[in-house]
């Protein structure tokens, strides 16, 4: 059975922030950073929103992801540095790092695309400067077998 599902996430990439641990009423908590937390509600949005408008249940076999993540072309930078980043000739070695941004992103799809993110087993991922920041998800079936 083939699994596909492609949808965009508007706005800038938020990595995953490294959860604080507090002390409430005498006990250790970890607790994940608000912006974490609005950033993994907006891709869960995103996401089931594709799948709703797909018909499609959450997957439970082996599945591939294509990630492209779109970050802003400074607007200090002179018009010659823009439009070689417009045309792909620049690589955006800044932040936000892609392991981090992935890991926001993968984690918000749990339940909702994929039982569990376990079951990336090929993935692809790319960050591009971009006018408007924006991340393109594509995620489809690899057609292996799973045991």
């Amino acid at each position: 059975m083939s699994f596909e599902i492609a949808f965009t996430i508007p706005g800038i990439a938020v990595p995953k922030g490294r959860p604080r641990v507090v002390s409430r009423h005498g006990r250790a908590m970890a607790v994940t950073p608000d912006k974490t937390i609005v950033y993994e509600n907006l891709v869960k949005s995103r996401a089931y929103e594709a799948m709703r408008q797909c018909g499609l249940k959450i997957e439970t076999g082996a599945l591939r992801a294509d990630i492209t993540i779109g970050v802003p072309i400074p607007k200090s930078w002179p018009k010659k540095h823009q439009e070689a980043a417009r045309a792909g000739t620049l690589a955006p070695v800044s932040r936000p790092d892609l392991d981090n941004c992935i890991k926001a992103i993968l984690d918000a799809m749990n339940e909702v695309v994929f039982k569990d993110d376990g079951q990336i087993v090929k993935l692809a991922v790319g960050k591009v400067y971009a006018d408007t920041p924006s991340t393109f998800v594509h995620v489809y079936s690899t057609g292996q077998e799973v045991r």
